[in-house]
């Protein structure tokens, strides 16, 4: 993206950016732009390299990094996590490693992915790679 710029080709650009604060926010607004046939694209940590997060079509760009990272449930019996699309994959990775201090875990734990993006990348990201 830093190179194209560079190179002055600007394309792709929403016509909206918004940072929903709650899942009640993202159901809200993605049930408007639903009904109003409003493309929607959303952003995480912004580490694709297959552009896959551009809005092609204009429309509206949620950018879950702001607001929506939050743990939603920890199941420790089934190992299991819950969490918000916008978590960034060190936080979620520091979380689990920590967890008899940040979820009042028993053990220690880690998510066991690490791709290449690790660093930059985002747990919703993660999920929607093509």
């Amino acid at each position: 993206d830093l190179m194209r710029l560079r190179d002055g080709v600007i394309e792709n650009i929403p016509d909206l950016v918004l940072r929903p604060r709650s899942r009640e926010d993202l159901r809200a607004t993605t049930d408007y732009c639903d009904q109003h046939a409003i493309p929607v694209y959303v952003y995480g940590g912004g580490s694709s390299v297959t552009r896959g997060f551009e809005a092609t079509k204009g429309g509206v760009t949620l950018d879950l990094g702001a607001h929506l990272k939050r743990v939603v449930r920890f199941d420790e019996q089934n190992q299991t996590i819950t969490v918000e699309g916008g978590m960034s994959g060190p936080e979620l990775e520091r979380l689990l490693n920590d967890a008899p201090n940040t979820l009042g875990a028993r053990h220690r734990y880690t998510c066991g992915h690490m791709p290449q993006s690790f660093e930059y990348s985002s747990v919703g990201g993660w999920i929607v790679t093509r």
